[in-house]
């Protein structure tokens, strides 16, 4: 009996060796059974070079740029029978742009700027091992930095290559696989906005981009998102990357809720920066509770400084969690004065929002499946024929059409009537606009 009682209780532990064994070989070994598996070349990023080397490629053209109050649920009548379309052509989804990688190396680097209004944690509580760890989870005083995040030779355009819990728990990251964060360094505001307006100084077309993360986002998440973004935008000019005190939990909603709340005044403040800087374009993209963070500033600028609010020439608020009603009521009334319309991307499969509405008791401007609403002065874009994360939530930055959109609208200054990909759709209420890929 006391046998078969130990034979129970070994069982189970040796299952949880077994698996922890096996996601390390899974992880060491991916590389190289890809390879054995595809006989085709890796378009998508950049392949690892075999030996010999193949000879070179065509060389990749240069991209030149241009560059809550509580409320009510929503009263006004939502659309959902199928109405007539106009399909523009499909969309042609580019290739990252590729860096001049010596064969020797394995990644290629992506210069960043930050801003963080993030508390700085006292040295003797940070990871000695973990630069990040100097920024806690509190609101603290606006602080600017600039970081560096390298991306694997064999990125795919869409991809935040990343390990799994484990390996990165036991083995950290690999710059050989994954998107890392190399480095960091607080400087002065001064200092940094120098640096920028020297990197204009070198471009034909100035232009300025800067993104907002999200809910349950780490300060390290957030630089490698936007080093990613930037990477297959094919973006050129200086980058920033805003971080606010997200708590990176998916338990701490409300914290990072309340905190987004405290932020507004240090994004107008942010906002008013890039716009000081000689930019012939100021691009800004804000995802998910990040939105509400990037419209309340932007509102206030708007508010208090119209001329520079005047120079924020592209606006894209994706998966935003805002209150539908606050969103059309307050907000877009507001965005109507700049010089482009808001776009926006909405989807019915996206289920943190759906959550979101759950938590909160109201409709979010960003969740499609109770239909969708356009706004005057908005350009409303239904993402739900996307792939995405496992949550529908990500796929801004995860999904070749809307990168591909996004590159055309940054890239191209093109109106979302004519942008590739898209098709148009009438209703009631006016227009909104379909992703045709998925």
């Amino acid at each position: 009996m006391m046998n078969r009682l130990k034979l129970i209780l070994v069982i189970p532990i040796l299952a949880v060796i077994f698996a922890g064994v096996w996601m390390i070989v899974s992880e060491l070994s991916a590389p190289e059974l890809s390879e054995n598996i595809s006989s085709e070349p890796n378009t998508g990023g950049m392949s690892p070079p075999p030996p010999p080397p193949p000879p070179a490629p065509a060389p990749v053209p240069k991209n030149d740029f241009p560059m809550s109050a509580p409320s009510e649920p929503m009263s006004d009548p939502v659309v959902t029978l199928e109405p007539p379309i106009v399909v523009m052509p499909e969309v042609v989804v580019e290739p990252s742009v590729e860096a001049n990688l010596d064969p020797e190396e394995t990644s290629s680097i992506v210069q960043l700027y930050y801003a963080t209004n993030r508390n700085l944690v006292p040295e003797d509580q940070r990871d000695e091992d973990d630069q990040t760890s100097q920024y806690g989870n509190f609101d603290g005083e606006l602080r600017y930095g600039v970081a560096e995040v390298s991306i694997p030779r064999d990125h795919e355009m869409g991809e935040l290559e990343s390990p799994n819990w484990f390996i990165e728990k036991i083995f950290g990251f690999d710059e050989e696989k994954h998107v890392v964060l190399q480095w960091i360094a607080e400087d002065g505001k001064e200092a940094v906005m120098a640096g920028v307006r020297d990197d204009l100084s070198q471009l034909d077309d100035r232009a300025i981009l800067a993104f907002v993360h999200g809910f349950n986002t780490s300060f390290d998440k957030a630089a490698r998102r936007t080093g990613q973004l930037k990477y297959d935008l094919g973006f050129e000019g200086p980058t920033f990357f805003f971080s606010w005190p997200s708590k990176a939990l998916g338990s701490a909603y409300t914290h990072d809720s309340q905190v987004a709340e405290i932020t507004y005044t240090d994004m107008t403040a942010f906002l008013r920066e890039l716009t000081a800087q000689d930019a012939e374009r100021v691009i800004v993209i804000a995802h998910s509770m990040g939105t509400r963070i990037l419209s309340q500033g932007l509102a206030d600028l708007i508010a208090e400084d119209p001329d520079a609010a005047a120079k924020i020439t592209t606006v894209v608020l994706a998966a935003p969690d805002i209150d539908a009603k606050v969103f059309k009521e307050r907000l877009a009334p507001k965005f109507r004065t700049l010089s482009r319309p808001v776009t926006l991307y909405a989807s019915d499969n996206d289920t943190a929002l759906r959550m979101s509405e759950t938590v909160n008791g109201l409709i979010r401007i960003g969740d499609a499946s109770n239909g969708l609403n356009p706004v005057e002065g908005i350009d409303l874009i239904d993402a739900s024929n996307v792939k995405s994360d496992f949550f529908g939530h990500t796929y801004f930055g995860d999904n070749k059409s809307i990168l591909s959109d996004m590159k055309n609208l940054f890239e191209l200054n093109e109106p979302v009537d004519i942008r590739k990909g898209l098709e148009r759709v009438e209703t009631p209420l006016g227009p909104y606009w379909r992703i045709t890929g998925n």
